[in-house]
């Protein structure tokens, strides 16, 4: 991801040294037109692979936790990509199951977590009726 985001970054540096070199050219309409379509082009390939990583990542994150995936025919979670064909999640669906997945991550922490406390409970106790046992043991002759 970083990687594709720096890909990303630079693209746009590029771009925005070929504007500055069309400005100083006072380039005519249809090159700004051509540099504009050949830039969005650019970007759109960028974020459709930021976008496909981020659905598989969250996908197999689901699959782990065994989360259930929204139903890919709501039009609001998904998005057909137009450069690769593949069915990607819309910011708002990444929110959904990012939200989704923090839920069950904090469900079975939470229950972990109980379970340690009380073994640590237990082990107190234990750990108290030993030093009684200790305490009051009489002494040998």
């Amino acid at each position: 991801l970083a990687r594709l985001q720096r890909g990303r970054a630079k693209t746009i540096i590029t771009f925005r040294k070929k504007w500055e070199t069309l400005l100083k050219a006072k380039g005519d309409r249809d090159a700004r037109d051509a540099l504009r379509s050949e830039e969005q082009f650019n970007l759109e390939e960028w974020d459709e692979e930021i976008d496909q990583l981020t659905t598989g990542f969250l996908r197999e994150q689901a699959r782990k936790l065994i989360v259930p995936l929204p139903s890919i025919d709501d039009e609001n979670l998904w998005f057909e990509s137009k450069m690769f064909g593949f069915r990607l999640l819309t910011r708002e669906g990444v929110k959904v199951v990012r939200n989704d997945i923090r839920a069950e991550q904090k469900a079975r922490w939470d229950y972990w977590q109980s379970r340690v406390a009380m073994l640590a409970g237990l082990i107190g106790i234990v750990g108290g009726i030993l030093g009684m046992l200790a305490f009051f043991k009489p002494p040998y002759h």
